[in-house]
């Protein structure tokens, strides 16, 4: 009996499936088994179970590679008919548009379309390690674990930052509260998560991928809805640099004389968030930016001087592509 093989390049991220260089298209009336033999493929040094032809039972027997164990499924293994629609080159695009990525997450992501939806754009700067204690508060629209997983990939601050901000505030747990990434980025979502809580590490990633924020260990008093509100003065508050392109190393920034503050705005604001005497947060584009004197309320110590945030002050702006809110325990 003739057998037709169709070579595809498969891209998987789920962590119980072995990425293979060949799929097999089998015909309906056939039965596969699956043999712990290998045999050294022709385009590449992976290895992969040699195909058994089989009259009977209907039943298909596949090797976890990656765990080292045995999955047995019952019927008809109806995977080919997705795979034959694909050619050798889909792009990770093209299996979302087959229903990969929505079966995967079973619920979609929903952004609103006003709004900036910001992806990764270089592995190195988007992504953490792993850490036990990340944890990331749902939101109704993500059902699944996987989702909490996915996001934690997409982190911009490494494990060495998180280490260097415990160091720094003195407290070890921690979560994060509000994320781009996940929630809206708008002003009203933001004051909802923020309002009322203390001990809150505030990070910002540029579009030029620089990292800082602040610390403020005071709590947040509730944010008025049509004026701008001021926390109260906090000796535990300082400002942070963690990543810029002079690879300098995660600095502290403290205020000079006086405590410092936070400044908040209402829920319709293009304005996120502000600090006294230091920087402005914007969610519109090209509308945030570090103030011009901020040498002289902070003792920054760093031969870049008041540049170290994000490279400039104002008049000059930047944008802010994503922001975390970390709550500390």
């Amino acid at each position: 009996m003739s057998k037709e093989f169709t070579g595809i390049k498969l891209i998987t991220e789920d962590l119980f499936t072995e990425p293979t260089n060949k799929s097999y298209k089998q015909e309906d009336e056939s039965n596969l088994f699956y043999s712990h033999k290998s045999y050294l493929s022709t385009e590449s040094d992976f290895t992969s179970p040699s195909i058994i032809c089989t009259p009977i039972p209907k039943e298909y027997k596949v090797i976890n590679l990656l765990n080292k164990g045995v999955l047995n499924i019952v019927g008809k293994v109806a995977y080919h008919e997705v795979y034959s629609k694909v050619n050798k080159n889909n792009t990770v695009g093209e299996f979302k548009k087959l229903g990969f990525l929505k079966e995967k997450f079973r619920t979609p992501v929903k952004k609103d379309c006003g709004l900036r939806t910001l992806f990764p754009e270089d592995e190195e700067s988007t992504h953490c390690e792993s850490d036990s204690e990340l944890s990331i508060e749902r939101k109704e629209s993500f059902m699944d674990d996987s989702i909490e997983n996915y996001i934690k990939e997409q982190l911009f601050i490494h494990k060495r930052h998180i280490d260097k901000l415990k160091q720094w505030i003195g407290l070890t747990k921690y979560r994060i509260i509000y994320n781009t990434e996940v929630d809206e980025f708008t002003t009203l979502a933001f004051n909802k998560k923020v309002d009322g809580r203390s001990n809150l590490a505030f990070v910002v990633l540029t579009s030029d991928k620089w990292v800082f924020g602040c610390f403020s260990q005071a709590r947040i008093p509730k944010i008025k809805e049509k004026e701008e509100s001021a926390g109260p003065e906090d000796k535990g508050f300082f400002i942070f640099s963690l990543k810029n392109p002079h690879h300098t190393t995660a600095t502290k920034i403290t205020p000079k004389v006086q405590s410092s503050r936070l400044v908040f705005y209402p829920k319709n604001s293009v304005q996120l968030f502000g600090v006294q005497n230091a920087f402005l947060i914007s969610n519109h584009p090209n509308e945030s930016f570090v103030f011009r004197n901020i040498d002289q309320h902070y003792s920054i110590p760093s031969l870049v001087g008041k540049e170290l945030l994000t490279g400039n002050c104002y008049p000059e702006i930047f944008n802010t592509e994503k922001v975390l809110v970390i709550e500390w325990f």
